[in-house]
């Protein structure tokens, strides 16, 4: 397996916990722990869905690359989606976590990974070429 060539937290102007916690995400999502379903509750323990910032539940959860992030840093309830929202208008997370691509928001798990890695190792997630993939 070849090194991982990311960039550092300091580079993409995020917090050490933000980009550990991306770096697990990018790993649940390569994995396939992370399945693609459609928006609505938890089907599972590990539901993907871009349009989804976070939705808890004793069945599991389901939320967008964001919402993982969130999960994995300790958020919970209500705190998922708020800070995923927080990085909607001004947040350095925004072209992750926010697409503007047509499409994207319903990428699957496996284009979201190519968004994830390319945003780690470039510093943008070339949404367009994640979703060509």
């Amino acid at each position: 397996m070849l090194a991982q060539n990311f960039k550092t937290p300091a580079d993409l102007k995020i917090s050490d916990a933000e980009f550990g916690a991306l770096v697990k995400v990018l790993g649940m999502l390569e994995r396939g722990d992370l399945k693609t379903v459609e928006y609505g509750p938890p089907t599972g323990p590990f539901d993907f869905n871009m349009s989804c910032s976070g939705i808890s539940s004793e069945c599991g959860t389901v939320a967008c690359i964001g919402g993982w992030v969130a999960v994995l840093m300790g958020r919970k309830g209500d705190d998922i989606a708020r800070y995923v929202n927080d990085q909607e208008s001004d947040g350095v997370l925004a072209p992750l976590y926010w697409p503007d691509e047509v499409g994207a928001l319903d990428a699957t798990a496996p284009q979201a990974s190519v968004a994830l890695r390319n945003y780690l190792t470039h510093g943008e997630p070339r949404w367009d070429e994640a979703m060509a993939s």
